[in-house]
């Protein structure tokens, strides 16, 4: 444990007070509330929590551990482990990061494959909008093909 905390080592253990200290703020209330609740129900404990490296470097430990109690239930110590977690933690949160942004390419793939597919939709009625447009001059004394071609206009519009 001094090799994770040796801003505790001294001749003898250091307090619980003293230790909360190299734990990062945003976590000691998780670290005490554990620790207590290991106290208050007896069961082991695991959980990850930040701690400061000397040189105010954090670092990610996995702590366990648990309480000791005599045959009157009385806690007569409290004993645990750490593990230095912090290349784990760091390539969780590259894969959470990584997959973040994978996500959002498959996003935008996918609005890129349903804007190609709304271009088509309406590029196809234009083009027989168009086309037909420019028959209308044709048809000008052709009442039923001018009828007809503009119904294919109006068609295609509706389409649209």
């Amino acid at each position: 444990m001094f090799t994770f905390f040796p801003q505790n080592q001294q001749n003898t253990e250091p307090s619980f007070e003293e230790h909360l200290l190299t734990i990062h703020p945003d976590d000691r209330k998780l670290f005490s509330d554990t620790v207590a609740k290991a106290l208050e129900d007896g069961k082991p404990y695991a959980f990850r929590y930040r701690a400061y490296w000397p040189g105010d470097k954090v670092i990610w430990l996995e702590g366990r551990g648990e309480a000791q109690f005599n045959s009157l239930g009385k806690m007569i110590s409290l004993s645990g482990t750490c593990q230095d977690i912090t290349d784990q933690v760091i390539s969780e949160e590259n894969l959470k990061a990584e997959r973040a942004k994978s996500i959002q390419n498959a996003k935008l793939a996918s609005l890129g494959e349903m804007a190609a597919g709304i271009a088509h939709e309406i590029n196809n009625p234009l083009a027989i909008i168009s086309a037909t447009a420019k028959l209308l001059t044709r048809y000008i004394n052709d009442p039923p093909k001018f009828e007809q071609s503009t119904a294919n206009i109006k068609k295609s519009v509706d389409r649209i």
